[in-house]
């Protein structure tokens, strides 16, 4: 059997790498597809067996499965700049190295490597591949930020805390080069997990891991030296604006220096999963236990739907509570719940019953200066930065909607709606977004209502300091946004501004049952209004983006149809943000109401 790198990597982390974490998000967003080929990890028997019969049957078939289908769109977005970027590397190493290059943008022209063993033939295929007379380097490239990276930190044997990558001195014009700490290489060779698919590390070297293995067994390089890279994206690079890219897009970081602990992860991997596959009848313990975890696992309130469960419970990990079947949120005896907002998840899902913190809403409400202005952007985050002053993965503002509400209570959804749509995806029209949103919200004091304030700002700061003309108002705007999440979920520091104690201003301020522990605008609209996205052609910022992005690939007619929908699906996130303020300020004054006919009546 040829198995090549993706495969072999998806054989692993089902057999022994699968993370809960993953499990419960795979099984929430119905993304986990069983692939044909996974079949071979199971002997006749086991595929009887009722635990993988009722995995199957959990499991939407990629074809029909909305989640998956998306994430395709997503990816095909999105591949033609992760191939940019392998050739931008591979250009700039051929320009660098005393030797041959080998990268291209089609797949099966890059440098192949193999290596059989045990009736399997392992196989890979290299992004960069540079060889001359003495040495191999074998580049893994990856559009990835390395901010992540660079961040992980390790103690030495004094309990000291360092980076596990250093900065290499190296030319002006050339790539961020980093390597391993020299004080890493008994951490990591103690703490070997941090090289698998299950830490963040791990997540990339592996792939790079499992190459290095195939070249390390190839007779023909056993005589040169080998040196192995990952290739990130420096997330503090800065376009200019112009189409081009010179070397300080990339972070590069060599890891040759582990490539031998790695190697002993890759052989004992390889043998387990040869094993497996000449002989179906071997255990599959971890396996079948992560499999029978998923399927019952159920969708609404399980043990994950706990705010902070990734903490445990009473000195029980979600994974020892998970062995014991405790999976549905009720399973939990209610004795193990010491947070107050895991008390009133409990209380709500057990007595289906919202609950609510009446004075925390109406004192937050309060503040609130009309007019009301509700805000919305949409942006492309590309992985390649196209515009001036934008990094990799710059949240690319191309979208903007509006509802005005002048008067409490009073806002149509259509005549009270204004918006900007930019009118291609190849030219920068953030200014004239800015320009456009300016003359919609004026210096007038009202207060600027968004979900997920932080999202918001972070952009109207980057506009400011792209176009420092407008700063000053912008600013203002900024002073005036009013986050919807504070009311419904609560913030700690704005409350205890408006006087309550940390304590109470800790507390949520809403739940519902069917919240499922999400606070998305998606999840807490049906609760406030008989208004949904089921009938939008585009229902979530995934399909936004992704529409946004292939503009450029439509025809007239088509482009028109996409933009009537991007402007249908923006509006109705400000209305609904509209929608579920009105709600909660009526179930307010009929609290109100209510209590004060109870004390009339003493």
């Amino acid at each position: 059997m040829n198995i090549f790198k993706t495969q072999f990597i998806s054989f692993l982390k089902l057999l022994k790498y699968t993370h809960l974490k993953e499990i419960l998000e795979q099984k929430q967003k119905q993304t986990f597809v069983w692939e044909p080929e996974l079949d071979l990890l199971l002997s006749p028997e086991e595929q009887k067996n009722p635990i993988i019969q009722r995995l199957k049957q959990q499991i939407i078939p990629a074809e029909k499965n909305a989640a998956v289908l998306e994430e395709q769109k997503q990816l095909a977005v999105k591949l033609p700049q992760f191939k940019k970027l392998e050739l931008l590397f591979g250009q700039y190493l051929q320009n660098n190295f005393s030797g041959e290059v080998i990268y291209h943008e089609s797949t099966s022209y890059q440098k192949k490597l193999s290596y059989a063993i045990n009736n399997h033939e392992f196989s890979s295929f290299v992004d960069v591949f540079g060889e001359n007379d003495s040495v191999v380097e074998l580049y893994e490239v990856k559009a990835s930020l390395a901010n992540e990276y660079l961040k992980i930190k390790f103690k030495d044997h004094a309990q000291k805390e360092h980076f596990l990558f250093e900065a290499v001195s190296n030319k002006s014009q050339s790539p961020l080069c980093y390597q391993i700490n020299p004080q890493a290489y008994d951490f990591l060779n103690q703490n070997r997990h941090y090289l698998t698919p299950q830490s963040k590390l791990g997540n990339h070297l592996y792939d790079l891991a499992f190459q290095a293995w195939l070249l390390e067994n190839n007779p023909f390089y056993r005589e040169k030296k080998k040196k192995y890279f990952l290739v990130l994206l420096n997330g503090q690079y800065v376009s200019s604006g112009s189409n081009t890219y010179d070397s300080q897009l990339f972070s590069v970081i060599d890891l040759t220096a582990i490539m031998s602990l790695t190697h002993k992860i890759m052989e004992k991997d390889v043998l387990e999963l040869t094993q497996h596959l000449n002989d179906s009848n071997s255990e599959k313990d971890l396996m079948m236990e992560q499999i029978q975890h998923y399927t019952k696992i159920p969708f609404k309130n399980n043990l994950f739907t706990y705010f902070n469960s990734h903490l445990g419970f009473k000195q029980q990990s979600v994974r020892d509570l998970l062995r014991q079947n405790y999976y549905h949120a009720l399973d939990l005896p209610i004795d193990w719940l010491t947070r107050p907002n895991n008390l009133m998840q409990r209380t709500a899902i057990e007595t289906q019953q919202p609950y609510y913190h009446w004075e925390k809403i109406n004192a937050m409400i309060n503040t609130l200066q009309y007019p009301l202005y509700f805000l919305d952007f949409e942006t492309f985050p590309s992985p390649l930065p196209r515009f001036k002053g934008e990094k990799p993965y710059s949240q690319s503002l191309f979208q903007f909607s509006v509802h005005i509400e002048k008067t409490p209570g009073l806002c149509d959804k259509k005549k009270d709606n204004y918006a900007f749509l930019a009118s291609d995806n190849q030219t920068d029209q953030r200014k004239a977004l800015l320009e456009k949103l300016l003359t919609i919200i004026p210096d007038d004091g009202g207060s600027i209502v968004v979900y997920y304030k932080s999202f918001e700002q972070k952009r109207l700061e980057e506009l400011a300091s792209l176009f420092p003309e407008y700063s000053l108002k912008i600013k203002n705007m900024i002073q005036r946004l009013f986050d919807l999440l504070d009311v419904i979920k609560g913030n700690v520091k704005s409350f205890q501004k408006l006087g309550f104690s940390k304590e109470e201003a800790s507390q949520h301020n809403f739940y519902h049952p069917d919240l499922n522990g999400s606070y998305s605008i998606k999840h807490v609209l049906p609760l406030f209004s008989t208004m949904n996205y089921d009938h939008l052609t585009i229902k979530n910022g995934a399909e936004a983006l992704t529409t946004y992005a292939s503009f450029h690939q439509l025809e007239k007619d088509q482009l028109a149809e996409k933009k009537a929908a991007l402007l249908e699906y923006c509006s109705q996130d400000t209305f609904a943000m509209f929608e579920i303020l009105t709600k909660m300020k009526q179930l307010i004054s009929k609290k109100t109401e209510k209590t004060q006919n109870i004390t009339s009546t003493f």
